[in-house]
């Protein structure tokens, strides 16, 4: 930032407890990144390089996202009426998706196989 004025740009634990705990609270990053008091995406996707620590906060934070969109998926199911259906329909199929997309082991539909090593290391190709 120079002068005060304009977005953060130099990492700041403040600004990064801020950025998990709207995550936490159900605000998507882009969201989050639109807000002219919150840093870019571009600054955050190098910060999460830059700041290992930060980078595994963020993909927790997503996990915690997709609970936050499982919850309001539970929660709008709850209020749906015979008029409201088709719309909720929608809304629910776009949340589910997203959830899926966030945190897939949790939510996706689809079986998802890793292969690792010992205690989860890699695994190692002998030829």
């Amino acid at each position: 930032m120079v002068g005060g004025v304009g977005r953060p740009s130099k990492y700041s634990q403040q600004v990064a407890d801020e950025i998990v705990e709207r995550m936490l609270g159900g605000e998507h990053i882009v969201q989050i990144c639109n807000d002219e008091k919150m840093p870019g995406r571009s600054t955050v996707y190098r910060w999460m390089d830059d700041y290992p620590d930060f980078g595994t906060r963020i993909a927790r934070a997503r996990e915690g996202l997709a609970d936050f969109l499982a919850w309001k998926i539970l929660q709008m199911a709850e209020k749906s009426t015979n008029e409201t259906a088709n719309a909720d329909r929608v809304k629910l199929a776009a949340w589910q998706w997203h959830a899926a997309r966030l945190a897939p082991k949790k939510y996706s539909e689809k079986q998802i196989t890793e292969l690792s090593g010992p205690n989860g290391t890699p695994l190692q190709v002998q030829r």
